[in-house]
């Protein structure tokens, strides 16, 4: 299968800023066109950022959007929903907010409507949560991997990101809304979307994944520009070595990958930051890091001489029976953004 050139070589940041074209790409199905309000159905410590006067206004000429939690908010290549809204102390086991504080809790699902466009959105760099006072919160970092936070990177055509965007807050915060904003090569007709949190929608409106581009089945290649990656199998278990157990309605996927390098140089990937699982509703799962280390042959992130191959397994933990299911490798290279599906089940 042949595919886009170009290996994108990440160290610390993936698929975080702009949306980037991408040269024609198959389509597997025709989406129709989305209104901007369509009804559907369904199912570290942050800290005060900034103070913003900007509040939606158009006080920096910014082409400002109201959205309505619980409708879809569509524009360009972009459709865009917030599903719920909660209010918690704690996210994970591990993760506690400070006294006097809350997680306000917003879980986001985000669609690439485009054909062949590709478009990157993190929920750390574009959003944040502004209260009565304007004061504005980042968003926390949540890396408990039980694939409901909300993953950053690219979104392929077609394709849908869900998960929950976590932010510290005062308890007493009030007024609060949810602020997106755009990169001005974004083809879409707004700078920024600002969104009133009020309370849950009863019944929130839905987007729907229908991916446009060619996906892989086990035992295919995929080639960005000399390096080809193959999922080689899956093989599911509740348990691995001695200290890895998925759990009650859990199990681990493992995912065995072999990466060729026919470039000129050396080249990386990250297995935290580029690959992924994901189900059909847009949710993401990274790899568990104790559940990896535990597998014969555990795949590691070091540079791949030229001419080599690497090759190794990682576990992820998903709910049990999850399907449909992908693996997919994410590349951001500004200029020809490409990102590669497997289909595993």
């Amino acid at each position: 299968m042949n595919r886009r050139t170009y290996l994108a070589l990440v160290g610390t940041t993936v698929g975080l800023s702009g949306c980037t074209g991408g040269g024609e790409i198959p389509r597997t199905v025709t989406d129709a066109p989305v209104s901007r309000t369509t009804a559907a159905s369904e199912t570290p410590d942050s800290t005060p950022v900034e103070t913003d006067d900007s509040g939606g206004d158009s006080e920096y000429e910014l082409d400002v959007a109201e959205a309505t939690v619980g409708e879809v908010f569509a524009d360009g290549s972009l459709a865009l929903v917030v599903r719920s809204i909660e209010r918690v102390t704690q996210i994970g086991e591990l993760q506690r907010a400070k006294d006097g504080h809350v997680f306000l809790v917003v879980r986001l699902a985000v669609k690439n409507t485009s054909a062949d466009e590709y478009f990157a959105f993190s929920g750390v760099s574009q959003t944040r949560v502004l209260d009565a006072d304007r004061q504005a919160y980042q968003q926390s970092q949540s890396f408990d991997q039980t694939g409901t936070q909300f993953t950053a990177g690219q979104l392929a055509p077609g394709e849908v990101s869900r998960g929950d965007l976590a932010y510290e807050i005062p308890t007493d915060a009030s007024d609060l809304k949810l602020r997106i904003d755009f990169q001005a090569s974004d083809p879409l007709s707004y700078d920024r979307v600002v969104m009133p949190l009020g309370s849950a929608p009863d019944a929130p409106a839905n987007v729907t994944q229908d991916l446009q581009v060619d996906v892989a089945s086990p035992g295919e290649a995929v080639e960005f520009g000399g390096v080809s990656v193959t999922v080689n199998s899956l093989e599911t278990t509740a348990s691995i070595g001695g200290a890895a157990k998925a759990g009650d309605g859990k199990e681990y996927a493992i995912i065995d990958i072999s990466v060729e390098n026919d470039t000129d140089e050396q080249q990386q990937l990250s297995s935290l930051l580029q690959m992924w699982l994901k189900d059909g509703a847009g949710f993401s799962y990274t790899h568990d890091i104790v559940a990896t280390s535990q597998l014969e042959q555990p795949y590691g992130d070091d540079y791949i001489d030229v001419g080599e191959t690497a090759g190794g397994a990682l576990a992820y933990r998903i709910p049990e029976g999850r399907s449909p299911l992908y693996w997919t490798l994410d590349f951001d290279l500004m200029a020809d953004a490409d990102k590669g599906f497997w289909k595993l089940r």
